[in-house]
């Protein structure tokens, strides 16, 4: 376990992502076998349009799941497809507001699209929402970055 002022790598906080998602699908009822993680770190899904169509039957299946509006989003956010990132993050919050997890995702989609005050807006209230939300520090940091670049425009 990782406390708030721990600086987790990059593989802690992959495990960090798979316990946030097993723990939102048991709460929705969601058999752990439905779940379908996917690696976005090495790049290499960004071709990959069989993984899109899963995560799209996994959305047609059980269109009322946000676990799988959150996995659309983040491929298609890795994927550089920002504005449809957005779109499905939005779609995953309408479904589960409080899913705060997302509410981080569609930050970091309005930060890697320029939009500095609504990407702090959603990244604060995730951290206002997660006290002990174990990446904390890396959170905090980025919204400082956005708030001096949104000053710079």
């Amino acid at each position: 376990s990782f406390g708030i002022d721990d600086d987790p790598s990059p593989e802690q906080v992959k495990d960090i992502r798979r316990r946030e998602v097993l723990r939102a699908t048991k709460i929705l009822g969601v058999p752990e076998k439905n779940v379908i993680f996917l690696d976005f770190v090495d790049g290499t899904l960004k071709e990959n349009e069989k993984a899109r169509i899963h995560l799209q039957k996994a959305i047609d299946l059980e269109p009322d799941n946000p676990v799988y509006y959150e996995n659309l989003g983040l491929f298609l956010m890795n994927s550089g497809v920002l504005d449809e990132s957005i779109e499905v993050f939005q779609r995953a919050l309408h479904i589960m507001p409080d899913f705060f997890p997302n509410w981080r995702n569609l930050g970091f989609a309005y930060a890697n699209s320029g939009n500095y005050i609504e990407a702090i807006n959603c990244l604060q209230l995730y951290l206002d929402n997660v006290p002990q939300a174990q990446d904390r520090v890396q959170v905090e940091s980025m919204i400082e970055e956005l708030k001096m670049r949104a000053k710079r425009r």
